[in-house]
Order: structure tokens, then sequence, then C-alpha cells
């Protein structure tokens, strides 16, 4: 399985999350692997790591967001936008990946999972926490 199999894979386990309690992560990783039954124990404790990661982090991410995103909150974006953009502020803070790619992958994210006007708006919240991370 590569990377970007991974990320839709926890892309897809932070979306469940949207709708759930963080104490229930656990059990919704539990039955993504159920229904994923393909997946190899390497692969399973990847996607289980990095899932409960970012969950963790989902009020500094949530901080950054908002904090970058003019006229918009996280509590007013259609929910798998929002994920999109949880994932892409993630890793622009947290992994050593160039920014260009975490964008781009970002933006692929928005478009398979997302409306119409999708990648564009994750592009453009992206690319405000890019500068204000830059300016830090």
């Amino acid at each position: 399985m590569n990377r970007d199999e991974i990320r839709k894979c926890t892309f897809k386990l932070l979306f469940m999350g949207v709708f759930n309690e963080p104490t229930e992560m656990e059990e919704q990783i539990d039955n993504f692997f159920q229904d994923n039954e393909e997946l190899k124990d390497k692969e399973k404790e990847k996607i289980r790591s990095l899932t409960m990661e970012m969950v963790k982090e989902i009020p500094e991410l949530d901080r950054i967001i908002n904090e970058n995103c003019v006229g918009w909150t996280t509590s007013r974006m259609n929910k798998s936008d929002l994920t999109a953009i949880r994932y892409g502020v993630y890793e622009i803070t947290k992994s050593d990946l160039p920014s260009g790619v975490v964008i781009n992958e970002a933006v692929k994210l928005a478009k398979i999972y997302g409306g119409e006007q999708s990648g564009s708006f994750v592009n453009g919240v992206l690319a405000n926490v890019l500068k204000a991370v830059d300016n830090e």
C-alpha cells in the first residue's frame, strides 16, 4: 500500500470521526478494518497511528484553520472539505513533506470526496495557513 492509499484510508476515518465522539475513534477504526480485510497488519498500524495522532491534534488544527480562514469557521465548513483541510494542516505543521505536495494531496482528496468547488476552497485555505506558518 502506497502513501496515497494510506492517506485515503486515514481521510475516510477522519471523516467518520467528524460524526462521532473522539472516544469512539478506536471502535470506528476497528470497524473500518473489518470492512477492509485486505489491509496488512503493518498498514493497519500505520493508519491507526496516523488517525489517532490527527484526532488528538484536531483542537489545534481547528485553531490554526479558524485563524487563517477569512469569512469561514470550521463549524460552517462542508465536512469533507474540513477533513481535507485538517489533513493538510496536520501535514504542513507536523510532517517534513514539501508544502506543495501536501497542498496538492489535500486538494486531490477534496476533489474526490467533496463538491464542485472543494478543490479551490481547500487550496485557498491551505495557502493562507502556509503563509501564516512560514511567517512564524
